[in-house]
């Protein structure tokens, strides 16, 4: 759902700008210090849960199976740096399939970022899957140099337990409802959690009201055609939730925006 082109940002061909809350120098590019700033989880004991995604003008996810086609360099440049503040980087399993996530998720530049500033050289990738679906054989375990953690379901079928156990640290839950997932990533110290979808596990944060910022990039794209952007609308329909803006990005005609949970609106 929400992997890109490539760890690193492409150099901006053009400035990018902050449009709320209104920046002292409107006109000024942003710094890699103030967009890291901006991205930090607020200040508290709790996790902080961030989503991510992109969409084209005409609302459509994916170009190929895949998000990357979407990604502008504006988002190519904001994308690693929501990464490089995290704790852990948590993703479902349909999403490493069809996206990837082997290799290295973060430039040099921000692993050595991340140690300057007292954190681990990497986030933890943690994947969810409760069948334990993944095949030991995924590029990800093999070509992962980052800590990864998959969290499976208590009635997963233990042989497929046993052996994804031999590629990856595997903890059981008895549920991966997001309470249960979160509470289980804060006894391991990690607050902060980037999460990149896919579709059913966005949907169940947003219907659980567990989700305290929405990343949401608008490419300036048509796509006319394809399918819509990614979120399962599956299952029972939960009540709409109105969302605040918090922060604001532009760069050459890309949207950038932090949404985060608002009051109701009569």
């Amino acid at each position: 759902m929400r992997l890109r082109a490539g760890p690193g940002a492409d150099l901006p061909l053009v400035a990018m700008r902050r449009l709320l809350p209104t920046h002292p120098s409107p006109a000024a590019e942003l710094s890699d210090e103030e967009l890291l700033a901006d991205a930090a989880a607020p200040a508290g004991d709790g996790v902080f849960v961030r989503f991510n995604m992109v969409t084209s003008l005409d609302g459509v996810g994916v170009l190929d199976g895949a998000s990357a086609g979407l990604g502008t360099s504006a988002d190519r440049r904001l994308f690693p740096r929501l990464r490089a503040v995290s704790d852990a980087i948590v993703v479902g399993s349909g999403t490493v399939r069809a996206e990837g996530y082997e290799g290295e998720l973060l430039p040099p530049e921000l692993r050595a970022w991340r140690t300057q500033h007292g954190l681990a050289e990497r986030p933890v990738t943690v994947i969810l899957s409760a069948r334990a679906s993944l095949s030991p054989e995924a590029p990800v375990f093999s070509s992962s140099p980052g800590p990864l953690l998959l969290l499976v379901g208590a009635d997963a079928p233990a042989e497929r337990v046993a052996a994804l156990r031999a590629v990856a640290e595997v903890q059981a839950l008895a549920s991966l409802e997001p309470d249960a997932v979160s509470a289980a990533l804060l006894a391991r110290g990690l607050r902060h959690l980037h999460h990149e979808g896919g579709p059913r596990v966005l949907r169940d944060y947003l219907a659980a009201g567990a989700v305290d910022s929405l990343c949401l990039t608008l490419s300036p794209l048509l796509a006319p055609g394809r399918p819509a952007a990614g979120i399962d609308s599956s299952g029972d329909a939960a009540a709409p939730a109105w969302m605040s803006l918090h922060r604001l990005y532009e760069q050459d005609s890309t949207l950038l925006a932090d949404y985060r949970p608002g009051a109701s609106r009569a």
